[in-house]
């Protein structure tokens, strides 16, 4: 006697395709948790970095009104108004300044490191720019550090 198969009818086939179904939203909803949580990544590494950059330009400017007073002080010192404790002092104040500027400068390359992590990528560039701008920041040190020592030889 023939016989008829109908795929449809059978409850295997149901089965696995209710099981399919559910792997399947299963699958979308943990893609979805996981691209909240990209975006929730790059959104925090943005907003560190905006925040550190914000504090590297005010201790830029710290930075730049304490090489003034540094330099007025100097100025005083040779005038015979103020003692060479005080030009010490100054320029001690200068170099924590810089000290805590290049602190934050690393804080900000750190920071586009982990945004750049966040979106995925970009190393080959990023690691040339990365070395020349490190470059830049110890010469910017160094050359600032034997100005200070300069100074001091001179009394």
């Amino acid at each position: 006697m023939p016989t008829i198969n109908i795929p449809v009818l059978n409850p295997g086939v149901r089965a696995h395709v209710k099981t399919t179904e559910a792997e399947i939203k299963v699958a979308e909803e943990d893609y979805r948790r996981t691209v909240i949580a990209a975006v929730e990544e790059v959104e925090n590494a943005l907003v560190n970095l905006e925040a550190h950059r914000r504090q590297k330009e005010e201790l830029q400017k710290q930075v730049d009104q304490l090489r003034v007073v540094s330099e007025q002080t100097e100025t005083q010192l040779k005038a015979g108004v103020a003692s060479q404790l005080d030009v010490f002092e100054n320029e001690r104040s200068l170099l924590n300044a810089q000290l805590a500027l290049l602190a934050s400068y690393e804080q900000v390359l750190s920071d586009t490191v982990t945004l750049y992590k966040a979106l995925g990528g970009g190393w080959t560039l990023w690691r040339s720019r990365m070395r020349v701008a490190c470059r830049s920041a110890y010469v910017e040190s160094d050359a600032t550090m034997s100005a200070a020592s300069d100074r001091r030889s001179l009394w």
